[in-house]
């Protein structure tokens, strides 16, 4: 019987990326029951290659790039803070649509992706959809108020940070914990607090 959180061992690589994100795979032996399509909406999602959590993304990752120019010892700490955490988690039979248009930089776009506004030359808009399902990730709350509470501190105690301005309340936000399992139109949504995630109407699914 498996354990009700089934977690992911502690390693040396819970550890910021280059970008300053953190992202943990989940096993893809967990979704090997999924079918590799499904159509809805007249449209076919594809099964993701790989899986993953997000737990901080892309937009949090620049925010903690200009504390790092002002302050790199913190950059460690942060590091120390992820380590601190299993990051147990635990696959939930739920199950939602969401979709949103996302302005992306053109070099990034990839071929077979769908534009649905060209009128900017250097960020047109691509239309994405994904099925996601959600995790109980206990550490994810724990981890984002250790974060604005180091944060917090730091800004008290260093005025060039409190002169950057960056939103902590904004950047310390907790996501939905969360994996996406189907995507159309290539890559899936990055949601970065629960006020995001009720912006996109995430819609209710069921296999």
């Amino acid at each position: 019987m498996k354990p009700e959180h089934e977690g992911i061992p502690k390693k040396p690589e819970h550890r910021l990326s280059q970008h300053k994100t953190f992202i943990l795979k989940i096993e893809a032996e967990r979704f090997a029951q999924l079918a590799e399509h499904i159509i809805m909406f007249d449209k076919a999602f594809a099964k993701k290659p790989e899986f993953h959590m997000t737990i901080i993304g892309y937009s949090k990752g620049e925010l903690l790039k200009k504390i790092f120019e002002a302050l790199p010892e913190l950059e460690e700490k942060v590091n120390a803070l992820l380590g601190r955490f299993q990051w147990q988690h635990k696959v939930e039979k739920k199950y939602f649509h969401v979709a949103q248009d996302v302005a992306i930089p053109r070099q990034y776009l990839e071929p077979g992706q769908v534009i649905s506004d060209n009128t900017d030359i250097e960020k047109p808009t691509v239309h994405r959809e994904s099925i996601v399902q959600m995790l109980d990730v206990p550490d994810m709350q724990l981890f984002y108020t250790a974060l604005k509470e180091l944060l917090e501190q730091a800004a008290r105690e260093n005025p060039a940070l409190q002169a950057l301005n960056i939103p902590i309340d904004t950047l310390c936000a907790t996501p939905p914990p969360h994996v996406t399992i189907y995507s159309y139109n290539g890559k899936g949504i990055g949601i970065n607090s629960l006020e995001e995630w009720n912006a996109l109407q995430p819609q209710p699914f069921e296999f």
